[in-house]
């Protein structure tokens, strides 16, 4: 399970993050950058890499 996240900064701009679940089973949150694009990129790889156990 995972999602991505969008959230303001303090200087009024937007970030998104990347929420998922580790295979400890423990939600983790990485930043992923202000395009949501970066942040649909770095979900993928994350779930792939979570898939292969590593």
């Amino acid at each position: 399970m995972a999602y991505i996240r969008k959230r303001p900064r303090r200087d009024g701009s937007a970030a998104y993050y990347i929420r998922f679940k580790g295979p400890d089973g423990r939600w983790r949150e990485l930043a992923a950058g202000s395009r949501r694009k970066d942040a649909e990129v770095l979900l993928r790889r994350t779930l792939e890499e979570v898939a292969a156990g590593t």
